[in-house]
């Protein structure tokens, strides 16, 4: 067996690179209203190769995988103070015009509070929180009309923990923030508004958005599909415009 290269090819033949897009203009994943305008606008079209990525992905699905699997432990471990722990459940709600579809990673109705889990290589390099983690918890708690919420980072070398808040602190959970669920959905409703104008993109030169210089515009590599592909993608679906600039076109 050539594990060098059966183990990436299984690792691609695994990932569902689509399973996030969404060409329903008005419809976007927490994950992807998190991002910056330019990378959100991106990954809701499908437009970005994540083809290195999908290890990393893969991790993290075995270790929610881990989680549940093992929940009634969890709750004997945490001496009854949790029960009927729930997984990975999808949920649907809108704000105002703007429609976030999800699957939430831990809901522990004893607590009326949510989890999520990321998974990061190095707690040394990782300044918790991060922002867009804390926008999407705030969307899933609007979603479950959640009070309250907790990141939990775990180090993948040696599943260390790390909790936001501290599990030490006074305040254990993150509260759920009205005004910072006003700023995503005005964001998701300008990345919204660019996929109903502009659809899908055939260059570089006719993404609506400018990169912002985060590390995801940094590190982007693009996807781009040609006029042929895209008629397969919207084939029964959405009618999108599709853009190219003047020098491709």
């Amino acid at each position: 067996m050539n594990f060098h290269d059966t183990i990436p090819r299984l690792l691609d033949a695994l990932q569902d690179d689509d399973s996030h897009t969404e060409y329903d203009p008005w419809t976007i994943h927490p994950s992807q209203a998190a991002k910056c305008p330019r990378q959100a606008y991106l990954s809701k079209l499908g437009l970005l190769d994540h083809s290195d990525l999908h290890g990393t992905f893969q991790v993290g699905k075995l270790f929610h995988a881990f989680l549940e699997d093992h929940a009634d432990r969890l709750t004997d471990l945490d001496a009854g103070a949790t029960s009927r722990l729930q997984f990975e459940r999808d949920v649907s709600v809108r704000v105002d015009d703007v429609h976030f579809v999800g699957t939430y990673d831990c809901y522990d109705p004893h607590e009326n509070a949510l989890y999520d889990f990321k998974t990061h290589g190095n707690f040394r390099y990782l300044d918790r929180p991060v922002e867009r983690h804390l926008d999407q918890l705030t969307i899933y708690m609007q979603a479950l009309r959640v009070p309250k919420a907790q990141l939990v980072y775990i180090q993948k070398k040696d599943f260390e923990i790390a909790t936001y808040p501290e599990q030490e602190s006074d305040d254990e959970y993150v509260e759920f923030d009205p005004e910072r669920l006003d700023a995503i959905v005005e964001r998701a409703r300008q990345v919204c508004d660019a996929v109903a104008d502009y659809g899908i993109p055939l260059d570089e030169a006719s993404i609506p958005f400018e990169q912002c210089g985060c590390f995801m515009c940094e590190s982007e590599t693009l996807d781009l599909p040609d006029v042929e592909t895209v008629d397969e993608l919207l084939a029964g679906g959405p009618d999108l415009p599709v853009t190219a600039s003047k020098t491709s076109a």
